[in-house]
């Protein structure tokens, strides 16, 4: 094992053990050439008990990986960059990947992970194989596809790691080259991966393993090894028993990827992709030629009967046909007679409980073709002949179904406003007028003060005449703060420690009793709620899983559902006007980012990216500005007042306070004209408290509002009059 500190090829720092196992390590270092830049540095150790030709095998197989994984360029697979020996061990150098593996995401939460969020990153998976098996001149195969080897970044993008049994496929010879001998993880490798034989494996080996991995995910248990259901077929129970909000179209996805032999799986990662996509059907289809026979006219009489004498005729011809041909191979693809009778319907993504279709009879004669015994894996051996009969004594109506709406994640209510993304972001200009002849900043404030008898208490300022009231009233010891207001004005969401531990109540902005509405379970903690623009919601942080998530609820507490999962941990939440997207802050390579969630696609973009810790932002009113306090690389007890766009650019300074001082938790006003904050740069001690003061976004005038030194720096929030 490398002690953090030490430097490999006079370039790379090693900073810490990311991880280890029998064969080498994985260290976390950082690249002295570009400083700032840190990499993944995989060590690969050999046996010293093992023979020489062992160590040098290991050793080949180690370089072929690398050499594999150096030409390959796509978002969703880490990039090689070097590749060296040093002191009789091989490393190989690629990017650090943030962020955590999805064993660990669904270890931590204990249930069935959400539907959507798991397809979004099946595809970019999918994506990825696509990408791998396509490359010529030989197609790479992946072959260790698995929960732990899928890696969710900060951004919401997964990344396929780990090509430690990795194989290539070579065209010019029917066998396949291998490159790694290995079993995978059992719970995730096909049968053919156990074969003794070089040629098995291909890109539906990948299918397979992708397949039980979403298994895993979707119903929180490991599939069965591929042994057991050989040995036992009812062995693997259907996903929709484990997890009965499950989809159809997802349910059967999963377990065509997961068939037992080769040639009833998707037979490329595209096609698989699009069934999840509902683009394609997610049932196996036939590999050949298919005889379909178009309904029967209704006819009286016995003439009725015609279609289903020709059907048991073509069946009898296929049992002789497929007793005659005597096919036993030593590959055990299934010859079976198959009469199937079921619906076919017409599922809409993302809808769990499609319209009943017209049922359709669907009978299916599989007829066997002798091949000889090869390794080279299995080309499809039967010939189905399909006849669909749809029945005709009812007429069909002549007005179409109209498709089923999908559901989309908003609260906003229809229609929605033009995404902001489309509106031009207007270039702050320098001021132009005397201070004083901006909008006088009116409205109500909801603000952090130290009550009479000691304890943090949410309080409301009229901006109008000074006054104010408190609206909490908190037992002794405990703390409410970072208040909300709704939409309308009406009632202020909060944290507090009222009922024991860190919880989000709501109150009515006229005072009174405060209602609960979250109970976080195992001693956790929740708060720092934002409102949708709707006000029927709430988005919250919680440590309920272990690691601090966004959450979204509504008023009452009643549903509640997870939004974000992986490292690193999320907080300050800031929903957008538009009810799309999410603001939050977290810590990169221990610096505080800004970035924006989305609603919809579930995907995250860092916007800052500054020389310090950029913390706390809030929206605008219109949604194309965000505010937010910055230590400007400095140090942390002192920040100022920025403002940038909603894609990270035109950083703009609003605030200029003493070194010693800080300027923290902005808000801006309903008219979108200026910004409160909190602030001690004209207070001579203490670091938790200060006052507000209002800065206009437009001339940078600054107003001091309050006086005394109370006002503690967690959060305020504005709202109409």
């Amino acid at each position: 094992m490398l002690s953090p500190g030490t430097i490999l090829q006079g370039r790379y720092t090693i900073i810490r053990t990311l991880g280890r196992g029998g064969m080498g390590a994985v260290y976390l270092a950082e690249d002295r050439r570009l400083p700032g830049r840190r990499c993944a540095i995989k060590e690969n150790l050999p046996d010293p008990n093992a023979s020489p030709q062992a160590i040098l095998q290991a050793r080949q197989q180690f370089r072929a990986e690398a050499h594999i994984l150096a030409r390959l360029d796509h978002p969703n697979l880490p990039k090689v960059s070097d590749y060296f020996s040093e002191a009789g061990r091989e490393y190989l150098v690629m990017d650090y990947v943030e962020g955590q593996n999805l064993e660990s995401i669904l270890q931590r939460s204990g249930k069935p992970l959400p539907e959507k969020p798991v397809l979004i990153w099946a595809d970019q998976v999918l994506d990825a194989l696509e990408y791998l098996h396509s490359q010529r001149p030989q197609p790479i195969i992946h072959r260790d596809i698995k929960p732990a080897n899928i890696r969710l970044t900060p951004q919401g993008k997964v990344k396929l790691v780990d090509f430690g049994l990795v194989k290539l496929l070579d065209p010019k010879d029917p066998r396949t080259k291998t490159i790694l001998r290995g079993m995978g993880t059992p719970e995730y490798a096909p049968l053919e991966q156990y074969a003794t034989g070089a040629g098995h494996t291909d890109a539906r080996s990948d299918i397979y393993s992708l397949g039980a991995t979403l298994y895993h995910l979707l119903t929180n248990v490991a599939p069965p090894d591929v042994h057991q259901r050989m040995l036992n077929p009812g062995v693997l129970v259907p996903p929709h028993q484990l997890n009965p909000s499950l989809s159809w179209n997802t349910e059967q996805v999963v377990l065509r990827a997961m068939e037992i032999y080769p040639n009833q799986r998707y037979q490329r990662a595209r096609e698989m992709r699009q069934a999840l996509l509902g683009k394609a059907p997610p049932s196996p289809l036939p590999s050949k030629t298919t005889a379909v026979v178009a309904p029967p006219v209704a006819r009286p009489g016995p003439l009725r009967l015609m279609p289903f004498l020709l059907v048991a005729i073509v069946l009898l011809v296929g049992v002789v046909l497929a007793m005659a041909s005597g096919l036993i191979k030593s590959w055990p693809e299934p010859t079976p007679t198959t009469v199937v009778v079921r619906p076919t319907p017409t599922t809409t993504p993302g809808v769990t409980a499609p319209v009943p279709p017209t049922p359709t009879l669907i009978i299916v004669v599989i007829t066997a073709t002798p091949v000889p015994a090869t390794d080279t894996p299995i080309p499809p051996t039967t010939t189905p002949i399909i006849i669909v009969i749809t029945p005709t004594s009812v007429p069909a109506a002549n007005t179409p179904i109209p498709p089923t709406p999908v559901p989309t994640l908003t609260d906003t209510p229809a229609p929605q406003p033009p995404k902001p993304t489309n509106t031009p972001i207007p270039t702050p200009v320098p001021p132009t007028s005397p201070p004083g002849s901006a909008s006088e900043p009116r409205g109500r404030l909801a603000l952090v003060r130290r009550s009479r008898d000691g304890n943090l208490e949410i309080f409301v300022m009229d901006l109008e005449d000074g006054h104010e009231y408190q609206i909490t009233t908190t037992p002794n010891n405990k703390w409410s703060w970072a208040p909300a207001w709704s939409p309308d004005g009406r009632s202020i969401a909060f944290t507090s420690t009222a009922s024991g531990r860190r919880e989000v109540h709501i109150v009515p902005a006229s005072g009174g009793t405060s209602t609960r509405i979250t109970d976080t379970p195992n001693e956790k903690r929740s708060g720092h709620p934002t409102w949708s623009p709707n006000g029927q919601s709430l988005i919250f942080q919680s440590s309920r899983d272990g690691i601090c998530q966004l959450y979204r609820t509504d008023v009452t507490g009643a549903d509640t559902e997870q939004l974000t999962w992986g490292e690193p941990a999320k907080y300050l939440p800031a929903w957008s006007p538009t009810g799309q997207e999410v603001l939050f802050a977290s810590q990169v390579e221990d610096i505080w980012r800004i970035f924006r969630f989305d609603l919809g696609t579930e995907q995250i973009m860092q916007l800052s990216n500054g020389p310090g810790h950029d913390y706390a932002p809030s929206w605008s009113p219109d949604g194309i500005w965000i505010a937010f306090q910055t230590d400007e690389g400095r140090q942390m007890h002192h920040n100022e007042i920025y403002i940038m766009d909603r894609q990270g650019k035109n950083r703009r300074r609003l605030t200029y306070t003493p070194d010693d001082k800080w300027s923290r938790a902005p808000t801006w006003s309903p008219d979108g004209q200026w910004l409160a904050f909190v602030s001690n740069q004209d207070k001579s001690i203490g670091d938790d408290f200060g006052d507000i003061y209002v800065v206009n976004v437009r001339t940078g005038e600054v107003r001091r509002l309050t006086f005394g030194g109370t006002v503690y720096d967690w959060r305020v929030s504005w709202t109409t009059p």
